[in-house]
């Protein structure tokens, strides 16, 4: 994801929200729907790391509740 953060030339913000959340998306199907699969996660924890990526991509402070995102 580094190398995608510096490359993004928009104008608008919303423009690379939307390519940043496109992309940990796939990147959350692509590895951890054959963990679920498998019953090596639990839907609760896949919210769990889904939220702390918006965090991490809306710049949210890290007192903010998993719940509120």
């Amino acid at each position: 994801m580094g190398c995608l953060r510096g490359r993004i030339r928009t104008e608008t913000l919303s423009a690379s929200a939307i390519i940043f959340s496109a992309f940990y998306r796939s990147l959350m199907i692509y590895y951890l729907t054959p963990l679920a699969a498998a019953g090596g996660i639990t839907e609760k924890e896949i919210e769990s790391i889904e939220a702390n990526m918006k965090k991490c991509q809306y710049g949210l402070k890290g007192d903010i509740q998993n719940d509120t995102v």
